[in-house]
């Protein structure tokens, strides 16, 4: 019958019928989600840790606007990520999208509402943004990013700042067996212009590189006439697995002065990491991260149970001329959502709280003794309830640890664990509940 009755029949199916009232399922768009209360508690202990750790280091949060122009969040962003945008139309025929990351909207204020502000700065956020595709397993078109943009520094000493503080940042969160992949940004942009590869040959050389296949890379660099000595250098960056080892190929690089500046950077990085302790870096030839306006180090963190990076970033010292400041500027993000479903899978957070369900009228004496409670960081849900029973229920719902039932002068405090009870005046019933171990 075709697409257009296929979908009147389908929103018919969501329908239902009561009393005459037309119902509709209430069901989200593919790829949304909602968080629901267990989630929203480990995504706050997420951004609690993640918050914390970047003010440390001296970063100062701004929140930017979830809805911008178009033409804006498309500078530098490069032709798959404009693709990938929400856009729609305003009121006056202005075209606006959702933010899709959130490096071009905080450059944006870096060169207006925070143009005189002292530089370096340092900048963080932890947001939401929005892509149409789900690029990965699992993924969705809403997710959270908790990321820091470091402007005004281009020295070696800025990459590995931003390097460190982002292994500090997945320790806080209990993520200890990750990975970081480096690359430079320049070595396959050289590539490109020295093969002169259109937009459909330097995709697919990029594919190749990145699924590591070295007979095809090879066909690939002979079909397309690459000199011999920038054939030999490209070969032997693909065999390398450490960011120590490029050292090895500097001598040949003399015809190739960016290439040769690209990986002295590189090992520069490197050596101020290895000098703190920090864990080795990982060398992947073929690293993009996907994003045009990267131009110098760039870096992903990935873990052996997953089959994409949970966390980038890198250099990016031309975006800001586009907006009109002449700012070297470097950072990543993390990717919170699948940090997430990790710390969730994996039972990795550790913020409890004594809950107690206070069974009692409402009165100033109920509140004076709940409120005593809360100064002491215990959770109280205060229920008026008639019985014990309806008091358990709530306490089961909760996790809770006690239920407390306020009678006149005295408190009996019920330990649902054991279902032991305990007869108390008002201040031992307090002193009972806030010394007692979990």
């Amino acid at each position: 019958m075709g697409k257009k009755w296929d979908k009147i029949i389908n929103l018919w199916e969501k329908k239902k019928w009561k009393g005459g009232l037309t119902f509709i399922t209430p069901q989200l768009p593919n790829g949304m989600k909602d968080i629901l209360p267990e989630e929203a508690k480990i995504y706050r202990y997420i951004e609690g840790k993640l918050r914390e750790k970047f003010e440390l280091w001296g970063y100062k949060e701004v929140i930017p606007s979830t809805i911008e122009f178009a033409d804006v969040l498309s500078i530098g962003a490069g032709s798959k990520l404009i693709d990938n945008m929400f856009k729609f139309q305003d009121l006056d025929g202005k075209i606006l999208a959702l933010r899709a990351e959130a490096t071009i909207p905080t450059a944006r204020i870096l060169t207006s509402e925070l143009r005189l502000a002292y530089k370096p700065i340092r900048l963080y956020y932890i947001v939401n943004v929005f892509r149409r595709a789900i690029d990965k397993p699992g993924g969705f078109r809403e997710f959270w990013q908790a990321g820091i943009e470091l402007i005004g520094r281009k020295d070696a000493e800025a990459d590995a700042e931003v390097l460190m503080l982002l292994t500090e940042a997945l320790d806080s969160l209990g993520l200890t067996n990750f990975r970081i992949d480096v690359s430079h940004a320049t070595i396959l942009k050289e590539v490109v212009k020295e093969l002169n590869l259109n937009s459909r040959e330097k995709e697919e050389f990029f594919e190749i590189a990145g699924y590591k296949d070295y007979s095809r890379f090879e066909r690939f660099l002979e079909n397309k006439n690459c000199p011999l000595k920038l054939a030999l250098i490209l070969k032997k960056l693909f065999k390398c697995f450490k960011v120590s080892e490029v050292k090895n190929i500097l001598k040949e690089t003399e015809n190739y002065q960016n290439i040769k500046n690209a990986l002295i950077n590189l090992l520069e990085v490197n050596e101020k990491l290895e000098s703190i302790g920090l864990k080795e870096l990982f060398f992947d030839f073929a690293l993009t991260r996907g994003i045009e306006y990267y131009s110098g180090v760039i870096f992903e963190v990935s873990l052996p149970t997953l089959g994409f990076p949970i966390a980038g970033g890198g250099r990016y010292d031309e975006l800001l001329k586009k907006f009109g400041e002449d700012l070297p500027a470097t950072g990543f993000a993390i990717d919170v959502t699948e940090c997430l479903k990790i710390i969730k899978n994996q039972s990795r957070i550790n913020n409890y709280r004594k809950t107690i369900i206070l069974k009692a009228s409402y009165s100033k004496f109920s509140n004076e003794f709940a409120s005593k409670l809360r100064r002491n960081k215990i959770i109280v849900v205060w229920e008026p309830v008639k019985t014990i029973e309806e008091a358990k229920k709530i306490a089961e719902s909760y996790k809770a640890n006690n239920i407390v039932d306020l009678i006149n002068d005295y408190a009996l405090v019920i330990n649902v664990k054991t279902g032991e009870k305990k007869r108390l005046s008002i201040d031992e019933a307090l002193k009972n509940i806030v010394e007692e171990e979990a």
